[in-house]
C-alpha cells in the first residue's frame, strides 16, 4: 500500500473526488485497439463502463481479428462506443486511426488484454485538473497473469525527460491532453514495440507530468501479449526511438532545459555537477545511448567538482566500455588511494577488463548513483504528487510565491549531505548531527514528553527535522507525540512521511497498523501487517496480532522508535555474482538465523534489488544505497569475508571477519608488505571461523584476537540416503577443486579401463560444476563414489552432503577434512598422492560385489558422522557466537 493510499484511507476512508473540469461531452476519448483477444476483450470493456467518471467516449479499433471479435462487438449497444473495423495494420496505425476521430480534450488508450480500476478516469482527470501546467498524467499499475493474479506492482516511475531517455519504462496507466497529441504528432508506425516510448519522449520534451500513486490499471503479461512476442522488434524500435530523440536535440542536450530547477539552486556549481553526473550515469546505463555521449556529460560533471569520487569512477567505467583505455587507466591510477570500498572494487574490475582488453564484463559493473534525496537540485525537481482524496489541491489555490513553473520550492539548508559520496567540504551551517547524537536527542525528546514537557519535546524534534528532514526515526517519534497529544491529522502526515522513507522499518509499520486498529480500520491494519510479514515472516509478535485481530478488544498501542539501548544491525557483505558458492550461501544462512532470533540482519549487496538466486531463499537483503541511509557506525556491525584481505580496513565502523577459508584469507594479502593486518585493527571486534583447523591457523598468526567457532549445518532433509547396492555406477567430482590431480586420477583409471585392467569404464563420471542445488542433490544421490581432492578448504560441506547421500568419499588426508573424515567413514589417501586415489577407486569398483557389506558399513558410518552437523547445531553455534560478540561490544 502506497503512502498516499494510506493517507487517503486514514483521513478520508469513504470519499470520492468529483472532477471539476468542464462537462463538455465527451471530455475523455479512450481508444481500445484489439487483435485476436476475444477472451480478454469483455473484461477490458466492462472496466471502462464501470468507471465512476462517465463523461467519455470509447473508440474500439478491431485490427483485423479472426477469433470472433467482430461478432462479439456487433452485439454491444451503447451511444458512447464507436467501432472501427480494418485489415490488420499493427498497433501504431490502429492507435492513429482511433485518435483521428477522437472528440475529447483528454486522450488515453488501453490494450484489450488489460483493464482499469473503477477510478482510473476520475483520478487522472482530477490530476490534470489540479495541475493545469502538466500535460501528461500517469499512475501506479499492477502486472497480472492470465488468471488475473497480481505478479508485480509498478510504482514511482520517473517520467522526467532526462530519466525517460535512459530506457522504455512501459507505462500502462496514463492520460494526456489533446494539445500534447497535436504538438507531438501521431504514433510512429515504423517504431512498433516502442511507439509508446517514442510518444512519451516527444510529449515530455514539451510538457510536464503529474503522478498519481494509486494503482489504476492492470497490465496483463502472457504468452500472446505483444511485449512477450516481439522482443527483438522492441529492441530495434527502441534503438531507433532513441536515435530520433538525439536528432531532435541536434545531438546536444541543454542541461538547463533537461533540469529546469538548476536556476533555482543556491549552489549553481553543485547543481550542474549533480545534473551532469545524473544524466551521464543515466546514459551509461541505457542500452541505446552512445558511450561517447555518456563520457561527455561525466567529463562535464568532473569539471564542476574535480575531486568527486562518483564522477571519476563512473567516467572511468564509461571510458573503459568505450575502449578509451588510456583515459580509463589514468583515472584508475588517480583513484588508487581513495578510501572507498565500492570505488576500489570498480577500479579492480576496470583493471581486469584492461588486462583482457575486453570491456564487456563492465556492463554488469554497479555504478555510483547520486542519492537524490539529499540533493537540492533533485528536491526542487520533484514532481507534484497527487493523491485521490477530497482535499486534493486546486490549481487556483496554489500561491505564485510558493511555486515556480509547477515546481515547489524548498529550503536549501534543509538538504542533508549524503554519506561518503562527495569530496567537497561541508560548510559549518550545513554540518549535521552524527547518528549517535540523533539517537540521544530522540531519547531526550521521549524523556521530556513523559515528564509532561510536551512543547520542549516537540521543539527538540522539530529542530532535528530542520537538519535531518528525511530521518524516519525522528518523524516516527514526532508522530507518536502528536498522536498522543490529540493532533491526529498532523501525526498521520508524519507517519506517512516516515513510511515513505523507510517502508520496511518495523517500529513505523507497527505504529501505522495500531493507528488503523484505533480508528476501526481493522482490515487495513491486517493488510499492512501481512505485507510486512511477507518480507519478515519470523516476526512472531506481528503474526500474533494478525492472527488475533478479529477477537482482540484492546491493542498494544503505538511505540517510540529509539530504544533505551540500541540493538546493533548486522550487515553481511556479499558479492554481486551468481556463481554458486558455499561461502556466499552460508552468509545468507547466518542472516536468516539471526533474524529468526531477533537480531536485525541483512545480506549487503552493492546493486539495488540484488539477491543471490542460484538457491531458494527469502533472506533479508539490502543494497548499498539503502544501507547508507540506515547504517549507524556507533552501533551497527559489518561482517566481511576473509578474502577481501586488507581491503577490510576500507569499510567503516565496527567489523567482524567471517573467515570461512583461512587459506583464501592469506592468499588475498599477496606476497607483499601490507600496510596493516586487518585482524589487528581496533575496529575488528571478533573473527568467526567454521572449523578448528581455521581457528588453529588464526590463533597462531594473530594471538589475542577474539575468535568464535560456528558449525556449518548440512540440511539433511534435502538429501536422501541411498545404500551402496542401490547406487548407480557413477563417480561424482568437483573439477574446480585441484583440477591437476583430478585429471591424473581420471586418465590413470581411463587408460587402465581401455586395457581391460579395471571396471571403471562401466562408470559414468559426473562433474559437479555450475549445477543448480537440485541437480547437485540428485547427482550425489545417484553416485557411488565422490572424489574430493581439495586440501585448502575452510569446511568440507560437500563431502558431508555426499556422506548424507550414501556416497563413498575418496580424498586427501589434509586440513579441515580431518575434523569429520577418517578411515572408518571414508577413504583417505596421503596428500598429493593422485596414484593412491586412483588405486583406491579401482579397488572399490573391482570389489563392489564381493565387498558390498564392508562398503555399506563405511557408508553408514559416514551417514552418522554427517548427521552431527545438523542445522540445529549450526543455529545454536551462530546464536552463541553472536551473543558473545554483541555482549563484548556493548
Amino acid at each position: 500500500m502506497s503512502p498516499a493510499a494510506l493517507y487517503s484511507i486514514m483521513i478520508h476512508p469513504n470519499t470520492q473526488q468529483t472532477p471539476s473540469l468542464s462537462d463538455q461531452v465527451p471530455l475523455v476519448s479512450i481508444v481500445l485497439p484489439t487483435y485476436n483477444h476475444r477472451s480478454f476483450l469483455p473484461k477490458a470493456i466492462q472496466s471502462i463502463f464501470a468507471q465512476t467518471f462517465k463523461n467519455f467516449e470509447l473508440i474500439i479499433v478491431n485490427d483485423g481479428s479472426t477469433d470472433g471479435t467482430c461478432e462479439y462487438l456487433s452485439g454491444i449497444k451503447d451511444d458512447r462506443i464507436r467501432i472501427i473495423h480494418q485489415e490488420n495494420q499493427r498497433l501504431p496505425n490502429a492507435l492513429n486511426n482511433g485518435f483521428k476521430i477522437a472528440r475529447g480534450e483528454l486522450f488515453t488508450w488501453i490494450s484489450s488484454d488489460n483493464y482499469y480500476s473503477p477510478i482510473f478516469l476520475d483520478a487522472l482527470v482530477s490530476a490534470l485538473n489540479a495541475y493545469p501546467i502538466a500535460g501528461f498524467a500517469y499512475s501506479a499499475f499492477a502486472w497480472i497473469n492470465a488468471k488475473d493474479e497480481i505478479t508485480r506492482i509498478i510504482r514511482n516511475q520517473d517520467l522526467t525527460y532526462h530519466a525517460l531517455l535512459a530506457w522504455n519504462p512501459g507505462i500502462a496507466s496514463f492520460m494526456y491532453r489533446r494539445t500534447c497529441h497535436e504538438q507531438s504528432g501521431y504514433y510512429n508506425p515504423a517504431l512498433e514495440g516502442a511507439e509508446d516510448w517514442d510518444m512519451w519522449l516527444r510529449i515530455t520534451e514539451k510538457f510536464q507530468t503529474v503522478y498519481v500513486p494509486e494503482i489504476l490499471c492492470y497490465y496483463r503479461q502472457h504468452l500472446q501479449s505483444m511485449s512477450g512476442s516481439i522482443t527483438h522488434r522492441i529492441q530495434t524500435s527502441s534503438q531507433k526511438a532513441f536515435t530520433e530523440a538525439i536528432k531532435r536535440n541536434q545531438y546536444q542536450f541543454n542541461m538547463d532545459a533537461l533540469y529546469p530547477s538548476i536556476s533555482l539552486c543556491t549552489d549553481q556549481n553543485k547543481a550542474r555537477f549533480h545534473a551532469c553526473l545524473d544524466f551521464g550515469t543515466t546514459l551509461l546505463t541505457s542500452p541505446f545511448a552512445p558511450l561517447e555521449l555518456s563520457c561527455r556529460f561525466l567529463e562535464e560533471a568532473l569539471s564542476h567538482i574535480p575531486n568527486s569520487i562518483l564522477a571519476a569512477t563512473n567516467l572511468a567505467v564509461a571510458y573503459a566500455r568505450n575502449r578509451q583505455w588510456d583515459k580509463a587507466m589514468g583515472l584508475v591510477t588517480q583513484l588508487r588511494d581513495v578510501n572507498n570500498t565500492k570505488a576500489k572494487i570498480m577500479c579492480d574490475e576496470i583493471r581486469e577488463a584492461f588486462n583482457r582488453r575486453n570491456p564487456e564484463p563492465l556492463k554488469e559493473t554497479p555504478l555510483f548513483r547520486l542519492d537524490k534525496e539529499y540533493s537540492e537540485l533533485f528536491t526542487l525537481e520533484t514532481k507534484n504528487i497527487y493523491s485521490f482524496t477530497d482535499d486534493m489541491p486546486n490549481a487556483s489555490e496554489q500561491s505564485s510565491s510558493d511555486s515556480h513553473d509547477g515546481i515547489s520550492k524548498v529550503d536549501p539548508h534543509a538538504v542533508m549531505k549524503p554519506f561518503d559520496l562527495f569530496d567537497d567540504k561541508v560548510s559549518d551551517e550545513e554540518s549535521r548531527s552524527t547518528p549517535g547524537e540523533i539517537d540521544k536527542k530522540i531519547l531526550q525528546s521521549e524523556q521530556l514528553f513523559h515528564e509532561g514537557r510536551y512543547i520542549e519535546a516537540e521543539g527538540l524534534l522539530q529542530t532535528l527535522l530542520k537538519a535531518h528532514p528525511y530521518h524516519p526515526q525522528v518523524l516516527n517519534t514526532l508522530a507518536c507525540i502528536l498522536w498522543e497529544t490529540g493532533r491526529k491529522q498532523e501525526a498521520i502526515q508524519s507517519f506517512i512521511q516516515a513510511v515513505e522513507i523507510a517502508p520496511d522499518d518495523r517500529d513505523i509499520i507497527w505504529n501505522v497498523g495500531q493507528i488503523f486498529f484505533e480508528i476501526g480500520s481493522v482490515e487495513e491494519a491486517v493488510e499492512i501487517y501481512k505485507h510486512y510479514l511477507e518480507q519478515y515472516p519470523e516476526d512472531q509478535e506481528i503474526a500474533t496480532v494478525v492472527e488475533a485481530s478479529r477477537h482482540r478488544d484492546s491493542r498494544p498501542g503505538i511505540r517510540y522508535s529509539a530504544p533505551s539501548k540500541p540493538q546493533p544491525q548486522i550487515f553481511y557483505f556479499c558479492y554481486d555474482h551468481q556463481k554458486p558458492s558455499g561461502g556466499q550461501r552460508q552468509m545468507y544462512r547466518h542472516v536468516d538465523i539471526l533474524n529468526q532470533h531477533g537480531y536485525q540482519s541483512f545480506a549487503l549487496h552493492m546493486q539495488s534489488d540484488y539477491r543471490l538466486t542460484w538457491f531458494d531463499n527469502q533472506t533479508a537483503v539490502i543494497s548499498l544505497d539503502k544501507f547508507q541511509k540506515i547504517y549507524r557506525s556507533e552501533h551497527d556491525i559489518m561482517v566481511l569475508p576473509e578474502d577481501l584481505g586488507d581491503r577490510i580496513l576500507s569499510f567503516p565502523g565496527k567489523k567482524v571477519i567471517f573467515n570461512q577459508g583461512v587459506y583464501l584469507g592469506f592468499y588475498s594479502l599477496g606476497l607483499k608488505k601490507v600496510r596493516a593486518y586487518p585482524y589487528l585493527d581496533s575496529d575488528i571486534k571478533a573473527v568467526i571461523v567454521v572449523s578448528e583447523h581455521n581457528r588453529e591457523y588464526l590463533e597462531f598468526a594473530y594471538p589475542g584476537v577474539k575468535i568464535y567457532r560456528t558449525f556449518n549445518g548440512v540440511e539433511d532433509k534435502k538429501f536422501t540416503y541411498q545404500p551402496v547396492q542401490q547406487k548407480k555406477k557413477q563417480i561424482a567430482c568437483l573439477p574446480a577443486k585441484n583440477p591437476l590431480d583430478l585429471a591424473q586420477v581420471f586418465h590413470i583409471l581411463s587408460s587402465r579401463s581401455v586395457q581391460g585392467l579395471n571396471q571403471t569404464g562401466d562408470y559414468q563420471w559426473s562433474f559437479i560444476e555450475n549445477l543448480s542445488e537440485t541437480d547437485v542433490i540428485r547427482t550425489l544421490q545417484d553416485s557411488l563414489i565422490f572424489i574430493f581432492l581439495s586440501t585448502e578448504e575452510g569446511f568440507p560441506l560437500m563431502p558431508l552432503e555426499a556422506m548424507l547421500s550414501g556416497c563413498l568419499v575418496v580424498g586427501y588426508k589434509a586440513g579441515p577434512l580431518l575434523e569429520c573424515l577418517n578411515n572408518g567413514n571414508s577413504f583417505l589417501c596421503p596428500k598429493g598422492d593422485a596414484l593412491a586415489v586412483a588405486r583406491t577407486i579401482e579397488d572399490i569398483t573391482t570389489s563392489l560385489q564381493s565387498n558390498a557389506a564392508d562398503l555399506q558399513t563405511v557408508s553408514l558410518a559416514a551417514l552418522n558422522k554427517a548427521g552431527e552437523y545438523s542445522p540445529k547445531r549450526e543455529e545454536e553455534s551462530i546464536i552463541t557466537a553472536w551473543e558473545g560478540i554483541v555482549g563484548d561490544i556493548s
